[in-house]
């Protein structure tokens, strides 16, 4: 299980369920493209606000808002309020029932889950978000992780009145091709990726893939590769204490000063000043 924290400055990886990894994080909100994940991704406005697009609809969510978002469902961060804390989690549907022991309970939480929804906050709710981010994590902590995230599922079922928008996650092309172009960038992002190298992995043409990932992205290849850099760069900055040139070079950029470039053309901001301005507010 593996728990990512950027207000502590420091991540934490962990063992294996089932020999799968544990796929459990908690993390405050960077920039982040066009993307989807193999897990659920529920997002809490502690303060601020967010616009976030999902299935290329817009939502704006405020503080105390919950929105849950489904495994494989394409969905991207747009803008939040500067000063806002935004906290991300990250879990498998599993780590829910595996401590449910009702059929008719298990049955809706397996409902609840498939589609993607925006919910209200209890006090209650919020404080069990930082429970899980507080935690000690370790080998013998899943029982813990596993029943405050069914905890917070539970305010869900027993107050439905909270769920405010509940929408099917539809059609959405997450076809094999589009998943795997999003998994080959992300894999390659740290090195010298083509498109060329796309094209050839998906056995496209490297003039329809080109057009494949504007229609699915809204960027060019190259926007969108920056954009994922600049997103990873974001949280090295944050989480760790290694330099810029370091992070340049991690993130896959071949010199500092495209680095920089790049992130002053996405951020508006410099990353030395883009770190110390956000960790400035910790």
């Amino acid at each position: 299980m593996q728990k990512a924290v950027e207000s502590n400055s420091h991540t934490k990886r962990f063992g294996q369920i089932h020999t799968q990894p544990y796929s459990f994080l908690v993390t405050q909100l960077v920039s982040s493209p066009k993307h989807w994940q193999a897990e659920i991704e529920g997002v809490y406005i502690e303060s601020g606000w967010l616009d976030i697009s999902v299935q290329d609809q817009t939502y704006h969510l405020k503080a105390g808002n919950f929105m849950f978002i489904p495994e494989g469902v394409i969905h991207s961060y747009l803008k939040k309020a500067d000063d806002g804390v935004v906290h991300v989690l990250k879990f498998l549907q599993e780590h829910v029932i595996k401590h449910t022991f009702a059929n008719d309970t298990k049955t809706a939480i397996s409902r609840m889950y498939k589609n993607y929804f925006i919910a209200e906050s209890l006090p209650a709710m919020g404080e069990i978000v930082h429970q899980i981010q507080e935690a000690d994590f370790g080998d013998y902590n899943e029982c813990y992780l596993c029943s405050k995230l069914t905890e917070l599922t539970s305010y869900f079922l027993r107050y439905p009145s909270l769920i405010v928008m509940e929408k099917s996650r539809g059609n959405e092309d997450t076809s094999n091709s589009l998943r795997s172009t999003f998994d080959f960038i992300h894999e390659h992002i740290r090195d010298g990726i083509t498109l060329e190298a796309l094209a050839n992995h998906l056995g496209f043409s490297v003039c329809y893939c080109s057009r494949y990932i504007k229609k699915k992205t809204g960027m060019t290849f190259v926007e969108y590769v920056n954009a994922s850099r600049i997103s990873e760069a974001e949280t090295l900055l944050l989480e760790t204490n290694d330099n810029i040139t370091e992070i340049a070079y991690a993130t896959g950029f071949s010199s500092v000063q495209t680095f920089n470039r790049v992130f002053k053309q996405i951020r508006n901001i410099n990353p030395t000043e883009y770190r110390k301005k956000r960790k400035g507010k910790k």
